[in-house]
């Protein structure tokens, strides 16, 4: 009685039985979402200052939001790739 011991590699590697295509398909759908976490932020927040007449403070708030955001999705684009 035998059994092999399965570890997270091996699981992680068994999911992920999809095409070329498919996973190329999901990296390219994260790098489109984190480039969009870069640019709407601000751009919600100058919509919102010209609204509001506000100078540029919600601009401001909206872009350092979105590099934050921004770089959040790298990282998890970053660390998948390595896993």
């Amino acid at each position: 009685m035998d059994k092999e011991k399965k570890t997270d590699s091996d699981d992680a590697a068994s999911l992920d039985d999809r095409s070329a295509t498919a996973k190329a398909m999901d990296k390219v759908s994260l790098i489109i979402s984190a480039c969009l976490m870069l640019v709407a932020p601000a751009l919600l927040g100058y919509f919102v200052d010209q609204r509001l007449q506000t100078g540029i403070a919600f601009t401001l708030v909206g872009f350092f939001f979105g590099i934050a955001a921004g770089f959040w999705q790298l990282y998890k684009l970053v660390s998948k790739s390595e896993a």
